[in-house]
């Protein structure tokens, strides 16, 4: 079952400002979260249903709530400045 990955305003403004390469990367990657949010490459963190996901030296965060379909990306940030 494919997932539907909607971006808030916040990750879809810092996906616009990335440089080509990181953009295909998050894209790609956020393709998979579409097919398997659950994956093993995603950390679950401890807000419950909440998980990241590392793409090079950017973090993507997104919850999964349940038994929906959407997963909405909550940010996309560079790692140095993700948590913060």
């Amino acid at each position: 079952m494919a997932y539907e990955v909607s971006l808030l305003p916040k990750a879809s403004a810092t996906l616009r400002l990335l440089e080509a390469q990181d953009y295909d990367n998050i894209r790609n990657a956020l393709d998979a979260i579409a097919e398997n949010p659950l994956s093993r490459e995603s950390t679950r963190l401890a807000e419950p249903d909440f998980y990241s996901l590392r793409v090079g030296d950017y973090r993507i965060l997104y919850e999964v709530r349940g038994d929906t379909v959407i997963v909405p990306v909550i940010r996309i940030g560079h790692r140095n400045y993700f948590l913060q």
